[in-house]
């Protein structure tokens, strides 16, 4: 069976089909906010809590232009969401990056996307500990082009690997990384707005720079123990012109 859009398809043994169980496969409608999952590539299975007699294999075929910034096809993999995680339990998980296609055996139904997986081991670089003066409990003070606030607070991954953002209580979540992929820095920002930002660059002294395009970069810069200034720059001319302005001060 497949998804109307044509994306997902459920391959279900006729031995594993309940005669008194009618399954679908539809987009999911509000799968929760994750930077580290292909947008637009959850899937429910229903109906909910049902487990096949025989495996099945789920296909699913995802937009490579959404896929986590900075992320190698390669790596991702179908993932089951499991009480608002997302959990790499399925098995025989397959990807074929020239067809844009992740696959996986099944047991049960639910939800499924395809994802980049959770790092299995420590990051050790040097570069990987460049973002770490974000990291803490803040007061975020926006003064341009608009006066607004709210919190933020920003963890590290157990590996070291991953920067994680967590806006206004979960209004607003990133993930960062360093990328040996291109060997720079990657972020991408989701919120409940329906927002998706992505954005690559470097570290360079004090200062973290991504763009989101050649012409427009945003800018973490310390500026002493307890604030780190946050903002927007879009290039006029030969010349940058600060568009957004905000401040981080340590709670």
């Amino acid at each position: 069976m497949t998804s109307a859009d044509g994306r997902a398809r459920l391959d279900i043994p006729a031995s594993a089909l309940p005669s008194t169980v009618s399954f679908t496969v539809k987009s999911a409608t509000a799968p929760p906010l994750d930077p580290a999952t292909v947008t637009l590539s959850a899937y429910e299975i229903t109906p909910a809590g049902t487990t096949f007699q025989v495996p099945a294999r789920l296909h699913i075929t995802y937009l490579q232009n959404l896929r986590p910034s900075g992320s190698a096809e390669s790596e991702l993999r179908v993932h089951r969401l499991t009480t608002e995680a997302w959990t790499l339990d399925t098995s025989s998980p397959e990807n074929d990056p020239s067809a844009h296609v992740a696959a996986a055996t099944i047991t049960t139904t639910g939800t499924y996307s395809v994802r980049r997986p959770d790092p299995s081991s420590a990051c050790t670089l040097p570069e990987d500990r460049q973002f770490d003066f974000w990291l803490g409990e803040w007061t975020f003070a926006q003064t341009a082009p608009v006066t607004s606030g709210g919190t933020n607070s920003i963890t590290r991954d157990p590996f070291g690997c991953i920067i994680l953002e967590n806006f206004n209580n979960g209004r607003g979540r990133s993930i960062s990384f360093y990328s040996r992929v291109d060997h720079q820095w990657h972020q991408t920002y989701v919120d409940t707005t329906g927002q998706r930002v992505t954005m690559s660059g470097e570290f360079e002294g004090t200062r973290m720079t991504l763009y989101t395009r050649p012409s427009t970069r945003w800018t973490w810069q310390t500026l002493n123990a307890t604030e780190i200034r946050y903002f927007a720059e879009g290039m006029s001319g030969a010349d940058w012109n600060v568009t957004f302005d905000s401040k981080y001060i340590a709670r």
